[in-house]
């Protein structure tokens, strides 16, 4: 019953006797009248299990016959799952995505609810000039439009969303960096103030909890001193506006980057530790436990990198930075925290850093913005991973 239920859900009726089947974002058909018989769909690759020894596949290359609303129910019944078939990091490759405005480094970014889009957050312009503004993505029409402007101009500034679509920012450069937050109430598309951190940050993480609750790690006090680093991290309450100290790191990490594990602990990546020098090791940050403890070394130090869960298989994907040299980087890594081991993933088509990463629709990762060589090269452009298209 869960796998007919689940499979309901992935198919969605436009009229009488048409079926289209989808994966993630609905590709709908142009159907001029009921008495068509076939339609070329431009969906995703979709496998469907009759048993274990015979597959039916849909391809985006296939013609699909269309079935009447009642036959396709019934015709469920003759399935024992629906099996869509996994991203994979080892063959996903790049390729050019959209273009913001604006030429950001230094960004937030956060995918909203319900499709809505991404939202990206400050950050730094041409000619060092520090953001208050946002820009908006429209996925399904692939265009950028402004969003509401801040409070505060922003760079190196962190951001998140909450379960109920709230959009948190926190930190950023200043002289010293800033403790103030803010926050986007989505229902009325502005900022409001939010409750100060404990410590101002620059080149900081956030990350969501529960109960209207983020968590802030490491960063700097000031970006242009090295010695400024921080190790600690806090837990802002946005409820009663408190913040409490968090699980302390091993080191300082200014310009580091962190994702939520499956089993709710955390990986923080790369940054600098009070030099101005890069990281390879990761940590682990245990909540429940308040300690923290060694995760996987990259295979190349790296500070300003972007890092983006990948739940197909529970891995890591660290993309870009800069290395201890001052190299700005084109390469990806794969951190694999069950086997503590990074490999190398897939390349970027230019080096980036302080450039941001989000999940898209169809299982595709956009990275966008950020700096692709000196700190003078601010970047508009992005790219987007995915699967690579299959040969008809």
């Amino acid at each position: 019953e869960t796998q007919m239920a689940a499979m309901r859900q992935e198919i969605e009726f436009y009229g009488l006797g048409c079926v289209v089947f989808r994966n993630n974002v609905t590709r709908r058909p142009s159907l001029k009248s009921s008495s068509v018989s076939k339609r070329n769909l431009s969906t995703p690759r979709t496998v469907l299990k009759k048993s274990p020894s015979k597959r039916m596949v849909l391809r985006a290359e296939s013609e699909i016959s269309l079935m009447t609303t009642d036959s396709v129910i019934d015709s469920l019944s003759m399935y024992e799952n629906a099996v869509v078939p996994a991203f994979s990091i080892d063959l996903a490759t790049f390729s050019d995505g959209p273009e913001m405005a604006l030429e950001r480094d230094g960004l937030g970014a956060v995918v909203l609810p319900e499709n809505q889009g991404v939202l990206f957050i400050g950050g730094r312009t041409e000619g060092g000039t520090y953001q208050a503004s946002t820009e908006k993505y429209d996925t399904h029409s692939d265009t950028f439009s402004p969003g509401p402007t801040m409070q505060s101009r922003r760079w190196l500034c962190a951001a998140t969303v909450l379960e109920d679509g709230t959009v948190v920012v926190v930190g950023g450069h200043g002289i010293p960096s800033l403790s103030t937050t803010e926050m986007l109430d989505p229902a009325q598309n502005t900022w409001l103030p939010g409750p100060d951190m404990a410590t101002g940050r620059c080149g900081c993480a956030v990350l969501p909890l529960s109960d209207s609750r983020v968590l802030v790690i490491g960063g700097s006090l000031d970006f242009f001193d090295a010695e400024s680093g921080l190790s600690t991290t806090e837990v802002i309450d946005l409820t009663s506006g408190t913040s409490t100290a968090g699980p302390a790191m091993s080191c300082a990490r200014t310009n580091c980057s962190a994702v939520m594990l499956e089993d709710g602990r955390v990986l923080v990546i790369g940054g600098n530790n009070g030099t101005h020098s890069s990281l390879s090791p990761t940590e682990i940050l245990d909540l429940a436990r308040g300690c923290s403890s060694l995760g996987p070394v990259m295979e190349t130090a790296r500070f300003g990198a972007s890092a983006i869960f990948l739940p197909e298989d529970g891995r890591v994907l660290v993309i870009g930075g800069r290395g201890t040299n001052g190299t700005c980087l084109s390469t990806t890594e794969v951190l694999d925290v069950t086997e503590n081991t990074a490999s190398e993933g897939p390349e970027l088509s230019m080096p980036r850093y302080f450039s941001a990463a989000v999940p898209l629709p169809e299982r595709r990762i956009l990275v966008i913005g950020g700096c692709s060589g000196s700190d003078q090269n601010h970047e508009s452009s992005s790219e987007i991973l995915g699967m690579p298209p299959e040969e008809s």
